[in-house]
C-alpha cells in the first residue's frame, strides 16, 4: 500500500469544546481519577496552543485512511 502526505488544519476551539472539556475534568475529579483529569487538562492546553496550525500526515493513497 502506497502512502501519501496529506495536510490538515487543527481546528479552532469553540465554546462547546470548552464546556465538554470542563465536564470531562469534573467527572474525572469526582471519580477521584486525578491523573486522568490532569491528562485532559494537558491535552486541552496543547490544543489551545496548536489550533489553526497546519499539519502533515501520511495516509493511504487509495482510501485516505491513516491507520
Amino acid at each position: 500500500m502506497q502512502m501519501v502526505s496529506r495536510s490538515y488544519v487543527i481546528r479552532n476551539i469553540e465554546p462547546g469544546d470548552r464546556e465538554k472539556n470542563a465536564l470531562r475534568i469534573a467527572r474525572a475529579e469526582e471519580r477521584g481519577d486525578l491523573d486522568e483529569a490532569e491528562m485532559i487538562k494537558r491535552h486541552f492546553c496543547e490544543w489551545e496552543k496548536e489550533q489553526g496550525q497546519i499539519r502533515e500526515q501520511l495516509v493511504c493513497a487509495v482510501c485516505g485512511d491513516y491507520g
